[in-house]
């Protein structure tokens, strides 16, 4: 941002009158010949919110890279002007185009015209198409008008003509005549008539009131040439031998490098700077620094600041536009950022505001990271240092507490998606020390030391229903030595654990207060081992496979009845008996998923046994029913405990049947015998009884 300084003179000064004459190519009765040189010079304007007619005049030889489009107030607003839009302008009757580049830097004709013309200064983007020097009107000139003049206004609608007529009425810069023109003319040219001299600019259609604010006034006095010793020169007012009043100072290449207000040799006053990187600066100057409201560009027209100054430096308050778009309002110091400011980015949205120190965020502020969180808190040397917060795009708190160079350390909360939270010790962004999680509710899930995020050193770890882990914990598993108690604070576990799970041989307890000794692996029973009731006597001894019995074991309920046998992923499976408490054998033979399944021999309380097939713990398929004494009572095919298909059923006293049952009872063919094996009867059974004759 920095300026240079105008330099020091070496004087040779030379009378000069500024050439001020902008001409047509042509005298105007050779225009009405041929209108295509007319028309260049006007144009159909159209912008977003209206149209018309404008025209365009070349500035003086110091303005050489501007042009002025002359137009109505209402056809190129301000609003269109301070967003520097770009607009297309169609010309001559072939309908060409051109594209110009808003400039709102109207401040310099109203210094030279001490009027709020209607008219803007634009760049033309250039095309090579083009010729730029066609874009020329007479010379702009009120002097000595009259009423009755005769009077032109050209219009370029659909195709290009003049309308005539007379001035009737004059008043300062107001005007009545009686010429009528066409809708969209609003922003042409007023001529004198046999005359090559601009007077107006039309403001309405039909007949009505015209303004009249086109005044040249621009250097009346008399100019003064000054060369320096480096080349460069000055063409301007002086006063006791130095640059005074309106002035312009050029380089040794003829290129303009200050123009505007000048006081006993130095930029004081009102003007525009050009300086060597192509930068320029428009505003206030004193003592040839720029002191004041001010505003520095890029050559093409990119607005870098707006604000105040102090000496060539931007102090005090003021704007500052970053090319990606971004834009700081706030405070200045020495050409830096410093005090109070917001940042904003393209979208017009705030990235941080607060507190600045040498263009770096110190102080208090805010910052929007991106649209998910931003904090509020301390910074220093640009970063967040000290006391701060994250919060989410709703406001809650992410974390809350200390900061060191963007990052989390010290002591600070900091809270999950989920509702638990965090308090404790931090370091390079991790928890990192003594530390407490907690859930939704505020329950404590862990107490004690953290390495890069994760359960290291000693710790106490809650469980389900009260139950806690004490011990050593390793890369968030629990690792090495500890112990697990109750909620009442009895010990359940007591041994060695390996990422988290028991290892070895150890004692465990369960929650319904029994109780296990035996081997463990991956924090499962494992190997031999055996569980125990709350009151101390023996559940299960055996084997086991990942927490469940499975190859040989023996199981004792409650009630004192008791199994021995095979198991498999927890159940009775295999070969395996079961017994009463006082060791009378219930059943022998095999076992599916804890139930009867295949041979097996089965004994019931009255001394009666079965020997035989089942399935799904019930007698089926072939089996023999036996007294006590050994004597046979039935021998033949089961269905669910009951006789069922072929067989042979035995009475007390000796007489027997042999046929079909169903349900338990005979049922279809059979024969009854006596007990020497004589035919009873030998026919139908419906539900055990005889259909037909007794032999």
């Amino acid at each position: 941002m920095g300026i240079c300084e105008r330099e020091n003179v070496g004087q040779k000064m030379e009378n000069k009158r500024a050439k001020q004459s902008i001409f047509y190519e042509a005298p105007l009765n050779e225009i009405e010949k041929d209108p295509i040189k007319a028309s260049r010079a006007l144009c159909k304007i159209k912008t977003k919110q209206t149209k018309g007619t404008g025209f365009f005049i070349k500035l003086p030889k110091q303005y050489n890279d501007l042009y002025c489009l002359m137009t109505t107030e209402y056809i190129i607003t301000k609003k269109l002007i301070e967003k520097k839009e770009t607009i297309d302008i169609i010309y001559d009757i072939e309908q060409k185009k051109v594209n110009i580049k808003l400039d709102n830097d109207v401040r310099l004709i109203k210094e030279y015209t001490n009027l709020n013309l209607d008219l803007t200064l634009v760049e033309i983007i250039k095309e090579d198409n083009i010729n730029y020097d066609s874009f020329l009107l007479p010379e702009l000139n009120y002097n000595n008008i009259n009423k009755e003049e005769k009077i032109y206004i050209p219009q370029f609608n659909d195709d290009f003509k003049y309308s005539k007529g007379n001035i009737l009425n004059i008043n300062k810069y107001e005007l009545k005549h009686n010429v009528y023109t066409e809708s969209e003319s609003s922003g042409s040219p007023i001529i004198l008539e046999n005359t090559i001299n601009v007077i107006g600019i039309h403001k309405k259609r039909g007949y009505g009131d015209f303004i009249f604010p086109i005044l040249n006034e621009i250097t009346k006095n008399d100019e003064v040439k000054i060369v320096y010793e480096s080349g460069n020169y000055y063409i301007g007012q002086v006063k006791n031998g130095l640059q005074h009043g309106k002035g312009t100072e050029y380089y040794i290449n003829g290129n303009i490098k200050y123009y505007g207000d000048w006081l006993n040799g130095k930029y004081e006053g009102y003007g525009k700077a050009i300086y060597e990187n192509d930068i320029y600066y428009i505003g206030q100057f004193k003592n040839g620094l720029c002191n004041g409201k001010g505003k520095m560009f890029y050559k093409n027209g990119f607005l870098i600041y707006d604000g105040d100054w102090v000496n060539n430096q931007a102090e005090g308050n003021g704007k500052f536009n970053y090319v990606n778009g971004f834009y700081y309002i706030g405070q200045f110091k020495n050409n830096l950022k410093h005090g109070k400011g917001t940042l904003f980015n393209k979208d017009g949205g705030i990235k941080y505001e607060g507190d600045y120190i040498n263009d770096k965020r110190e102080g208090n502020g805010k910052i929007i990271i991106n649209e998910d969180y931003y904090y509020i808190g301390q910074w220093k040397n640009d970063l967040r240092n000290g006391k701060g917060r994250d919060y989410d795009k709703n406001g809650n708190i992410i974390y809350d507490g200390d900061f060191n160079n963007n990052l989390y350390e010290g002591i600070g909360t900091f809270f999950e998606e989920n509702g638990n939270y965090y308090v404790g010790q931090w370091k390079n962004d991790e928890k990192n020390g003594k530390g407490k999680e907690y859930d939704k509710d505020g329950n404590i899930i862990y107490d004690g030391d953290f390495v890069e995020n994760k359960y290291d050193g000693i710790g106490k770890f809650y469980l389900e229903k009260g139950c806690y882990y004490l011990g050593t914990f390793k890369k968030g598993e629990r690792y090495g030595k500890g112990k697990i108690y109750d909620k009442n604070g009895n010990l359940i576990y007591d041994g060695e654990v390996v990422n988290g799970k028991f290892e070895g041989y150890k004692k465990c307890y369960f929650k319904n207060g029994g109780y296990y000794i035996g081997q463990w692996k991956n924090g499962l029973m494992h190997g031999e081992g055996k569980i125990f009731y709350e009151n101390g006597s023996l559940n299960y001894d055996g084997n086991f496979v990942n927490d469940k019995f499975e190859g040989y074991g023996c199981y004792i309920w409650e009630d004192g009845e008791y199994y021995i046998g095979q198991w498999k992923n927890g159940l009775k499976h295999g070969k395996g008996r079961e017994y009463e408490k006082n060791g009378r054998i219930i059943y022998e033979g095999d076992f599916i998923d804890n139930k009867y399944e295949g041979y097996g021999k089965f004994f019931s309380d009255n001394g009666m046994f079965y020997i035989g097939q089942h399935k799904k713990g019930l007698m089926n398929g072939k089996g023999t029913l036996y007294f006590s004494d050994g004597n046979i009572i039935y021998d033949g095919e089961w269905l669910d405990d009951k006789y069922e298909g072929n067989g042979k059923l035995f009475n007390i006293n000796g007489e027997y049947y042999i046929g079909q049952f169903k349900n338990g009872l005979k049922h279809g063919k059979g024969k009854e015998y006596d007990k020497n094996g004589n035919i009873i009867y030998d026919g139908e059974f419906i539900n055990d009884k005889k259909i037909g004759n007794v032999i």
